[in-house]
């Protein structure tokens, strides 16, 4: 089997956030999709939230926004 990680940043926009987790849950098996979250220095952690959806997911908080690349 073959696992593919997604990963993606998220700052200050935790309800887009929300909507790609929702998405990937709905169209793609999580057995087979790893998901990395990177909060870049967002003023709010929203951790449980992002989990409550995709609990396998990995987070990583930054205390500081070190920009999309």
């Amino acid at each position: 089997m073959m696992l593919t990680s997604i990963i993606t940043v998220n700052f200050n926009q935790p309800v887009v956030t929300i909507a790609f987790l929702n998405s990937i849950k709905d169209k793609l098996r999580q057995e087979d999709i790893e998901v990395i979250l990177v909060d870049n220095g967002s003023a709010e952690n929203h951790e449980n939230d992002f989990k409550a959806i995709y609990p396998n997911l990995t987070y990583i908080y930054s205390e500081v926004n070190l920009g999309f690349a």
